[in-house]
């Protein structure tokens, strides 16, 4: 038997939603006579009876007065919906009794997506107003809550003639509560203002002094002008005075205003197939995650691995860091491993924004997103470092040997990264499910649908393109849009699905790969490469010092542009330089690659941005693993000079 069809408030739920929602039930069992519900019970559970019946009971005069009898299908403790406790009530089982119990804040979150439950719980608790005394109470109380939800989401209050006779208080009170009048657009904009404080000004002021200070920088016309208006994004991003996407199409219309670049070149990024690819893996995530198949992925894998915190997380970062040479966008792999990781977060029962929720998203960043360094194809931008090598070294790289060089210094990282993730965001609890729970879920999915066996196939076809680009020679960015536009087209991406897409983070990565191609186009590029270049060359004659003093610099790089452009830029400054010092290119570029990848401030790693859009926000805040993203580049720079003895042994380096 479905669980909608065991309890009615359930009714009209998916099968998708009824698995994870029952991944959240707690089963138990009571004896006849046994006490289910009293004045000491925390108000922090709802009740829902599967067999058998329970007496509700009212405390008068100093004994308890029966009050209602339930039956199977039935709910109560719905008093904590609104924080009140049992008080003088009490339930008690009058047969053997099995129910579900679920904690109040998991069913309030689960309202929040799905609004048929708001309706589902008035229609439950109207019928339950046939009781009386405190019980009567009680659930008016509550259906008043949940009945003014209700409608202010469908719509204007409506008005007391107009709600049913049951229930005339509810509709008034939720008349008054919508008889508000809204603050003005100018009383919002000054109230925000307020609560903005200092961040304004200073954003105004940062424009200000960078034009002022770098107007006097000996360099060609455009560099001062553009590099000024790069400076003031950073200070907006650094304090978060607008939004990412918002900063960083401000920039581009800056730029083009005050006739630095060309409209094609301001906006190139809109145009290039990064961008494309990460709207074809977006879609095709979309479509992956309304299907059901990440959820039914996380409980294959919490059935196949330790059910544990740290067998699943080590399970993810594992898959990702054995994906990684498979799928050579980091992107790709992080949008969906993302969205995995949420679905995981789900099914082990993590609190949203927990310690334990944050720890299994980094442990997908980690795995699917930070480990591109090791491998020839790991990312775009280890191919185009590769390219930018000399000819003869270039012809000798294998991806054999390039996994060789780097796997110590990659293991390192792996190792010392995952360590730190367990050690510094522990589950708040015990989490795990059960065998029996994760079977019964499966159970209640059943057999793959209509919609999941399509996009199984298209996502297939996808992976399966992006392997042998090889051999096609196709983009992968138009393999996964190919594979969007069918979905689409299909009505599987539907509106509502393309609604639900994060549209401002699309803007946000096109803005900044338009950014990259200005610095090229304006020569802000040639500039630091010539600045990078005379900075190190004198560092040299140390490896330990030259190697410490690169990576610390390619980390201050990355800090002001993006870990993409922080990357292309360091190599192509200190390639010309380092043969003649006795260093190999293969190294330096191995170093910068690894250190070019850190996400202190979100914005400068397109990938860190991926991981937290693809998590909707439900697992970690910025703010809560920006410790972590210190401790990581600590770790990698570690991991950096301990590598240098193998590198010595060698030849690639001095010893």
């Amino acid at each position: 038997m479905n669980l909608d069809e065991r309890v009615p408030l359930f009714s009209g739920l998916s099968k998708l939603e009824q698995a994870k929602l029952l991944g959240d039930l707690e089963e138990l069992e009571y004896a006849e006579g046994e006490m289910i519900l009293g004045a000491d019970t925390p108000a922090t559970w709802l009740y829902f009876l599967l067999e058998g019946k329970v007496e509700i009971a009212h405390l008068c005069y100093g004994e308890f007065v029966p009050v209602n009898i339930l039956t199977a299908g039935q709910l109560f403790g719905e008093a904590s919906l609104t924080g009140e406790s049992p008080g003088d009530l009490r339930v008690k089982a009058l047969a053997p009794v099995r129910l579900y119990r679920l904690p109040v804040g998991k069913f309030q979150r689960l309202m929040q997506v799905e609004q048929r439950l708001a309706s589902n719980l008035v229609k439950v608790l109207a019928f339950k107003l046939t009781g009386s005394g405190s019980e009567l109470a009680q659930t008016k109380s509550v259906l008043t809550k949940y009945a003014a939800q209700l409608w202010d989401s469908v719509g204007p209050a409506p008005t007391v003639e107009a709600a049913p006779s049951v229930l005339p208080a509810v509709a008034a009170t939720v008349a008054v509560e919508k008889a508000d009048t809204p603050p003005t657009g100018l009383v919002r904009a000054l109230n925000w203002l307020k609560l903005q404080g200092w961040r304004p000004i200073s954003s105004v002021l940062s424009l200000l002094v960078a034009v002022s200070v770098l107007r006097f920088v000996q360099a060609p016309a455009p560099v001062p002008a553009v590099a000024a208006i790069l400076v003031w994004a950073a200070w907006n991003w650094l304090t978060g005075i607008l939004p990412d996407y918002v900063t960083a199409m401000t920039a581009v219309v800056l730029l083009v205003i005050a006739g630095l670049v060309s409209p094609a070149v301001a906006l190139s990024g809109f145009a290039s197939p990064s961008w494309f690819l990460l709207l074809g893996v977006f879609g095709i995530g979309a479509a992956v995650t309304r299907s059901g198949l990440l959820y039914r992925l996380a409980l294959h894998m919490l059935r196949l691995f330790p059910p544990t915190y740290r067998g699943q997380s080590f399970a993810l970062a594992l898959a990702g860091l054995i994906s990684t040479p498979l799928l050579p966008s980091a992107n790709g792999r992080t949008a969906m491993a993302s969205l995995l990781a949420k679905e995981l977060n789900e099914a082990m029962r993590l609190p949203p924004l927990g310690r334990g929720s944050a720890g299994m998203a980094m442990a997908s960043f980690l795995g699917f997103g930070q480990m591109y360094f090791m491998f020839l194809n790991g990312t775009s931008v280890c191919l185009v470092v590769w390219s930018l090598m000399p000819e003869p070294l270039r012809s000798g790289i294998s991806w054999i040997s390039w996994l060789g060089v780097a796997l110590p210094l990659g293991l390192l990282v792996f190792g010392g990264c995952y360590l730190a993730i367990l050690y510094m965001y522990p589950p708040e609890k015990s989490s795990g499910v059960s065998r029996r729970t994760i079977l019964a879920q499966l159970q209640v999915l059943g057999s793959l649908t209509r919609t999941e066996r399509i996009t199984v196939f298209v996502l297939g076809s996808v992976l399966i393109g992006f392997l042998t680009q090889g051999l096609h020679g196709i983009n992968p960015a138009w393999l996964a849009l190919a594979g969007f536009l069918i979905l689409t087209g299909m009505n599987i991406v539907d509106k509502a699905a393309l609604k639900g897409m994060d549209w401002g983070f699309m803007l946000l990565i096109g803005a900044l790969v338009s950014l990259t191609e200005v610095t090229a186009k304006t020569g802000i590029s040639t500039y630091l490469t010539s600045w990078v270049g005379s900075f190190l060359e004198p560092l040299g004659s140390s490896p330990y010092l030259f190697i410490a003093a690169l990576s610390v610099l390619t980390l201050a790089v990355s800090l002001v542009v993006t870990a993409q452009q922080a990357i292309i830029i360091m190599v192509m400054s200190l390639v010309p330089i380092t043969v003649h010092l006795g260093y190999s290119p293969f190294v330096v570029a191995l170093v910068v690659l690894a250190m070019g990848g850190g996400w202190i401030l979100p914005q400068q790693n397109p990938v860190y941005m991926t991981v937290l859009a693809g998590t909707e926000g439900k697992a970690f805040t910025h703010k809560q693993v920006r410790p972590l993203a210190i401790v990581q580049a600590l770790i990698t720079l570690l991991a950096v000079l301990a590598s240098i003895p193998f590198w010595q042994a060698l030849g690639l380096i001095p010893g």
